[in-house]
């Protein structure tokens, strides 16, 4: 039965979020909003069989990285408190989740291999916490762009409820990110024996957790909205993908 689920929920979700954008983007958006609600529970219970399945969390895989970071970026959709600009954010959001989803499709169900070590518990929250942080920057990414889109187009510059929400968002991921490396120091003790093993993974992360803190670090006297945004969109863009396609 568990087995079945694998096969159709991650498809229900993906039709599910598709629909959404296409709401959104003829201006339903409270059927917009309906059916990101359900995709997001959709996703939720997804996480559930694939927890009742594997008994872990989501470690790197094509299914399992794309599943928890589109879980994640729904929850930050969803609990979205924006009114104007939110809509945009929506529309392309649920874009982005019917993407996550579609890589899911043909490798529905396919595991990380059993690796000993998975069964660690923080081996589990290094890589699960990095995803999260991944699934945060993508919202980050889409606030910023919406901002920086709407400069582009010279309207009027009204996007600072936006910025200061990405901003937020950008320090929620610092912080989980953050919290996914302690748990890496650990792991590093319990396989090498010290606390700091350097290799190229480790100078990835440090060059992933500068990336990210730019944006945040922008002079004030730099008053441009267009700045910040593009800044902020192109950083965490790449601070996602890094994440995700270590």
């Amino acid at each position: 039965m568990k087995e079945i689920l694998i096969s159709v929920l991650p498809v229900l979700a993906f039709g599910l979020h598709l629909a959404s954008f296409l709401a959104h983007f003829l201006g339903r958006r409270a059927w917009g909003r309906a059916l990101t609600g359900l995709g997001f529970l959709l996703l939720a219970w997804t996480a559930w069989v694939n927890w009742s399945l594997v008994h872990r969390l989501p470690v790197y895989s094509q299914y399992e990285t794309c599943m928890h970071t589109a879980l994640v970026l729904a929850a930050c959709l969803v609990g979205l408190g924006l009114r104007n600009q939110g809509h945009q954010v929506l529309t392309w959001g649920n874009l982005v989740l019917a993407g996550l989803l579609g890589l899911t499709l043909p490798v529905a169900g396919l595991f990380n291999h059993n690796f000993y070590m998975y069964q660690v518990w923080p081996v589990q929250l290094f890589f699960s916490l990095r995803l999260t942080a991944g699934g945060i920057l993508l919202f980050s990414f889409l606030l910023f762009a919406s901002v920086w889109a709407r400069q582009l187009k010279s309207r009027p510059p009204n996007g600072s409820d936006v910025l200061s929400m990405a901003k937020l968002s950008l320090i929620l991921s610092g912080l989980v990110f953050l919290s996914s490396e302690l748990s890496g120091t650990y792991w590093s003790m319990l396989g090498w024996g010290d606390t700091w093993h350097w290799s190229d993974n480790f100078f990835q992360s440090a060059a992933i957790f500068l990336l990210l803190m730019l944006p945040l670090h922008i002079p004030s006297g730099w008053k441009r909205a267009s700045f910040k945004a593009g800044t902020g969109s192109l950083c965490t863009l790449t601070a996602a993908l890094a994440i995700m396609l270590p």
